[in-house]
């Protein structure tokens, strides 16, 4: 699945996607995680939400969300806090970051398509980087 964040355009793989949709309201709460926007009821369960940019990209924290999409990874589920969800596409081929572009492990690689570089995340160190909540 496709989605921005910012100006960036990212993917990540669609076994792990739940569902996406308009945010709900999101709970600050106390954490060391700067990435970790606060929790959202969904679905009856309080789940953390990460701010990818924050994550991914250092940038400061989203504020308002355009988008959700909730992953699941081994058992336990998190919501992605995104500007947009553009489409679903298979990619061919996915290389691995320059060393020089390493600046988070929730990046796994470069892939391109529609002449358009994407950045394919990790769906397990997103959720591993929400923490055991």
């Amino acid at each position: 699945m496709l989605f921005t964040v910012g100006p960036h355009t990212c993917a990540i793989p669609l076994e792990h996607v739940v569902e996406t949709f308009r945010p709900p309201r999101i709970e600050p709460v106390a954490t060391p995680a700067r990435c970790v926007l606060g929790v959202a009821r969904i679905r009856g369960e309080a789940v953390p939400v990460i701010d990818v940019g924050a994550l991914a990209f250092g940038s400061a924290p989203t504020l308002a969300p355009a988008r959700l999409v909730t992953l699941r990874v081994g058992g336990r589920v998190v919501a992605l806090a995104v500007s947009d969800v553009t489409r679903v596409a298979p990619l061919a081929d996915v290389d691995s970051l320059p060393p020089l572009l390493r600046t988070s492990d929730a990046i796994e690689g470069i892939a391109s398509l529609d002449d358009r570089l994407l950045l394919v995340l990790r769906a397990a160190r997103l959720v591993d980087e929400a923490g055991p909540m």
